[in-house]
């Protein structure tokens, strides 16, 4: 009777498992989501009150005691293209307004990719001509402030039917992250990959309800087992890439 019930419950657990990953596969599908990433904060100049009796820095003739480098990553990690339509404004990346924005380097990647840009003293913005998945920009902030104790950069614009997520792992980055940089094409070997071993199981535990005698169980599960396995862990692979 046992054995009966724990055939049932490893049919009806690999059903669901299949109609998990369809559910997975189908939500991932058209997603526009744009990560506003601050990678790092680090002070490049620092000068006490001694210094400044003996020196002096200037940028545009703007005196400076303090100067932070801010280097920000705004990413395509959406699977579907961003065009300027889909933004209800440009990008607009406000800092904290007790400091002033000196200057703003501007990375690309690829690098034929364009981008309006320009920046004020407490705001810089953005307008790409396309984010293609996985696509991103590299702005690095020139930040001058009197003081460590002001609020990190945030970005400030909505996506159409879509999303934006902000990470400051310049505050928050020692905790452990688990990344796969997948692309559209992984993705979709990787559902199949799930699917077709998730019915490989089922059909293991049909064959073996049907053809194995109760003398044999012990090579049958290890071999559900080890097939298990493998479709657990792709499934998770898969479901951990979009986290």
């Amino acid at each position: 009777m046992f054995e009966k019930i724990n055939k049932i419950a490893g049919i009806v657990g690999s059903i669901g498992a299949i109609i998990a990953t369809i559910i997975i596969f189908n939500l991932s599908q058209q997603k526009k989501e744009l990560t506003f990433t601050i990678l790092s904060t680090n002070k490049i100049v620092d000068l006490n009150k001694p210094m400044l009796e003996k020196l002096s820095i200037s940028y545009d003739s703007f005196k400076v005691t303090q100067l932070y480098m801010i280097e920000c990553k705004i990413e395509n990690t959406g699977n579907k293209e961003l065009t300027p339509d889909d933004f209800l404004d440009e990008i607009i990346i406000d800092v904290d307004r007790i400091g002033k924005i000196l200057t703003v380097n501007l990375d690309l990647y690829p690098a034929n990719m364009s981008s309006d840009f320009g920046y004020k003293l407490y705001y810089m913005r953005l307008k790409p001509d396309m984010l293609n998945p996985n696509d991103y920009i590299i702005a690095t902030l020139f930040y001058s402030c009197d003081t460590s104790d002001f609020n990190p950069p945030i970005i400030n614009s909505r996506i159409k039917n879509g999303e934006i997520k902000t990470i400051n792992k310049s505050q928050n980055g020692k905790g452990f992250k688990f990344y796969l940089p997948f692309g559209k094409t992984t993705e979709t070997i990787l559902f199949w990959v799930t699917l077709i071993m998730n019915l490989f199981y089922v059909l293991i535990i049909l064959y073996a309800s049907f053809k194995y005698n109760q003398d044999k169980p012990f090579y049958v599960n290890i071999i559900v087992f080890l097939i298990l396995s493998f479709s657990i862990m792709f499934s998770i692979l898969y479901m951990i890439k979009d986290m």
